[in-house]
């Protein structure tokens, strides 16, 4: 379990710190800013996997579930769009409907309809249950 905690942790620094090493290098360029995005939705979400982990109780556990899909399903649109601007592609409409849809998610990502609880699964203390919303995203 050990394992999952000091992940996590690893690599939310790490993300952050690459992201930001990359942005500093040049910080105009499209590129550089489009990987410190997501480098640092990366770093949140692991951030917040990492507090999750550590919850003490249920209530704690379902609340840094729901937090960490915020950023979680933000991962998706970021890497598009450093993905659309490494490979010098303009492609507006798939970005701005990519963003749209993970903001639609960011919001519902809070609500019982995409994280409904929080139970013992596998060697976890606290996983969590998806609801119907959930599979929606995925």
């Amino acid at each position: 379990m050990l394992t999952y905690y000091i992940t996590s942790l690893l690599t939310s620094i790490s993300s952050f710190s690459l992201g930001a090493f990359v942005f500093y290098k040049n910080p105009k360029n499209p590129l550089h800013r489009s990987l410190l995005r997501l480098n640092i939705v990366v770093a949140l979400w692991s951030l917040l996997l990492f507090l999750h982990y550590i919850s003490k109780t249920e209530e704690a556990a379902l609340s840094t579930s729901r937090l960490l899909h915020m950023p979680a399903v933000l991962i998706p649109s970021c890497f598009l769009h450093f993905i659309l601007h490494l490979l010098g592609i303009k492609d507006r409409r798939s970005l701005r409907l990519s963003y749209a849809l993970s903001s639609i998610f960011m919001v519902l990502a809070v609500t019982p309809y995409f994280i409904t609880g929080v139970e013992p699964k596998l060697h976890f203390r606290f996983y969590a249950t998806a609801g119907f919303l959930y599979a929606f995203w995925i």
